[in-house]
């Protein structure tokens, strides 16, 4: 691996860690007490940030083998595109994954793109607000340990996806 490519290894290693302390954090919250329940919600949404932001290293980090100068702080659908023309299995099954509404990628980028995607998800029957409010989401009440849970998943998924990528790529 050349200088770079071991840079953006070890940020998305990083970003993966920062994910797991992020999750780690949230299940320690007490879900007794308003602040810690907006703690936990704090921590959930933090971890859904270092995963994409994991992921979009890792596409730079692809990238890099393609002499592709791509900077991580885009969109991942912008990033993979610019393999357009290129054969790489890790980007396929990336598209593929976005383009399967019941992925974890997909899900994935859904949490960062509406912060509401999850308690939705796990919501029995959505509140109505007042016109003149904001609503307070509770993700206690909705589901916590089940958001919890599925951001885990989430994350052991892409573990396992980058894991088994790297190791493909070594035996090139």
């Amino acid at each position: 691996m050349a200088g770079r490519d071991l840079q953006y290894a070890s940020i998305v290693n990083q970003k993966l860690a920062f994910a797991r302390h992020q999750l780690k954090a949230a299940a320690a919250q007490d879900a007794t007490d308003i602040n810690a329940r907006l703690a936990r919600h704090a921590h959930l949404d933090a971890a859904v940030l270092q995963l994409v932001d994991g992921l979009a290293y890792f596409v730079a980090e692809l990238g890099e083998g393609y002499k592709l100068a791509l900077k991580p702080n885009g969109s991942l659908v912008d990033l993979l595109g610019a393999f357009d023309g290129r054969q790489s299995a890790a980007v396929a099954e990336l598209r593929s994954l976005l383009n399967d509404r019941h992925s974890w990628l997909s899900g994935l980028m859904e949490a960062r793109s509406d912060p509401l995607a999850l308690p939705r998800r796990f919501s029995e029957k959505p509140e109505k607000a007042a016109a003149a409010t904001i609503p307070l989401v509770d993700l206690e009440r909705q589901g916590s340990a089940d958001a919890l849970s599925l951001l885990a998943s989430w994350l052991q998924a892409a573990q396992a996806f980058i894991d088994r990528q790297r190791a493909v790529l070594q035996e090139y």
